[in-house]
């Protein structure tokens, strides 16, 4: 037997309880939890199911010890999820079923996934819904989970593609401060020399994602096209707490839906490092124990201070690609310095000394570089993968395969670059709804594509078909 149980003042569960327990009555699929008892005492209310189950935490951590069976037990899960979701959506009556809002995911003790579908805001679910509309044929046969020691299989049920996509996220990240007078090549490999980076490897030519300074409150006023680049903000003392505008130099990931593989080509620089891993460290003085790879390259200007009340004055900050060297390949510090003006042209800017007299916050810029350490646990997951899918792991075959740039190394000196012209502002900057929707607050959260929050999930209500 399973038990799960409900905490809460009796007048609070009470009809939102009936409600549950009558859609527990009705529903008949294999991935339903099937109820067999209830029990209710003084604000506790029990749910008792047929059989043994483990939670998804349990399933999820007994899945944890290598990259290979956390990327297998999320695709399983999602694929299993993906295949009964839109059925058990039409049984209740809903639009749309997600894996926490409107469900519990459960595991069988044979391995099967078991859904607890909850009511919800629904307030009619299931109640005009004759068994006879819901015929088996339309029911898909479960599958269940391998044994976590049987990785071959594992291996042979995942992409190469996902596996480099979801292992991005499998390793040890820090954050270094990037030095005022020096610069760095995104999606480098670095050796950590006496507190220094050294450039071991790089990608010979770097796709950016599109730049644009996002301020740390939606809603404040902001000039879509800016002459030359600057971007100007409109902060007033008495409506607006901003402390602080980001900058993403890099390709940011976790803005894009990671099963949308068309959007994942044009984001291959991330995943070019795994797809050569051992053919990189396996090289002399390339120890994964010394060396870093660099990855999410974070500008971020701080204001010191809040806005002084009653006053209404407008930001500048220079243009995103000031933040790059001459021909796109390094990260740096501008050479221009933000300022403040009472003018929303920014022809008349304010002077240190005056802004200081104002009360106006200072503005300090930093850059951050969040670089991840390859152990060997990693690497032997990234050739155990490989070899099962017929490659060297101690190759470069996996990055032609999967058409990734190749790495350079510092002995081989470096390549001439693939011709880069700096482009005008209008092609860096988003276009004009993107821009309104940032900063009207109307942006989606980076949350909501992380795989983490599987709430993202989401299937249409479906009829089946007779």
């Amino acid at each position: 037997m399973t038990v799960a149980i409900y905490e809460g003042s009796e007048k609070e569960l009470k009809d939102e309880w009936d409600e549950y327990i009558a859609l527990q009555t009705r529903l008949r699929h294999p991935n339903v939890l099937q109820l067999f008892g209830v029990a209710n005492s003084q604000g506790l209310y029990a749910a008792i199911f047929h059989d043994e189950h483990k939670s998804f935490e349990q399933m999820s951590d007994a899945y944890s010890v290598t990259p290979t069976q956390r990327i297998y037990f999320r695709k399983f899960w999602t694929t299993e999820f993906e295949a009964h979701g839109p059925y058990i959506a039409f049984m209740i009556n809903a639009p749309s079923l997600t894996p926490r809002s409107r469900s519990t995911s459960w595991f069988h003790r044979s391995g099967k996934l078991c859904l607890e579908v909850h009511s919800s805001r629904h307030k009619k679910l299931g109640a005009n819904i004759p068994p006879s509309v819901l015929p088996n044929a339309t029911i898909h046969s479960p599958k269940y989970l391998l044994p976590p020691a049987e990785v071959s299989r594992m291996i042979d049920f995942i992409d190469l593609e996902l596996y480099h996509c979801r292992l991005s996220g499998m390793f040890e990240s820090r954050i270094i401060s990037l030095a005022r007078h020096s610069s760095i090549r995104p999606y480098s490999i670095v050796k950590h020399v006496a507190g220094n980076l050294q450039e071991m490897a790089f990608l010979p030519q770097i796709h950016y994602d599109t730049p644009i300074w996002e301020p740390d409150v939606n809603g404040i006023l902001f000039d879509k096209f800016p002459p030359n680049g600057w971007s100007s903000f409109l902060l007033s003392g008495n409506e607006m707490r901003c402390s602080s505008f980001q900058l993403t130099l890099t390709t940011d990931w976790m803005r894009c839906p990671w099963r949308n593989f068309n959007r994942y080509l044009e984001f291959r620089e991330r995943f070019a490092w795994s797809a050569q891993a051992n053919y990189i460290f396996g090289r002399p003085g390339m120890e994964s124990s010394s060396c870093s790879y660099i990855d999410l390259i974070l500008a971020r200007y701080c204001l010191t201070s809040e806005i002084p009340p009653s006053l209404e004055i407008v930001l500048f900050l220079p243009p995103p690609w000031s933040f790059f060297s001459t021909d796109l390949t390094r990260c740096c510090f501008p050479k221009d310095e933000p300022y403040w003006s009472f003018d929303q042209s920014g022809k008349e800017c304010l002077s240190s000394k005056e802004a200081s007299d104002l009360g106006l916050p200072q503005i300090e810029l930093e850059i951050d570089v969040f670089h991840h350490f390859v152990n060997e646990a990693l690497l032997k997951d990234i050739r155990t993968f490989h070899t099962r899918k017929g490659f060297n792991p101690g190759s470069q075959e996996v990055a032609k395969h999967l058409g990734v740039q190749l790495y350079c190394f510092g002995d081989e000196g470096d390549p001439v670059p693939s011709p880069v012209c700096r482009p005008d502002f209008e092609d860096w900057g988003a276009g004009e709804d993107q821009m309104s929707d940032i900063h009207s607050g109307n942006t989606t959260p980076i949350s909501d594509y992380m795989e983490s929050d599987d709430d993202q999930i989401l299937y249409p209500r479906i009829a089946p078909s007779i």
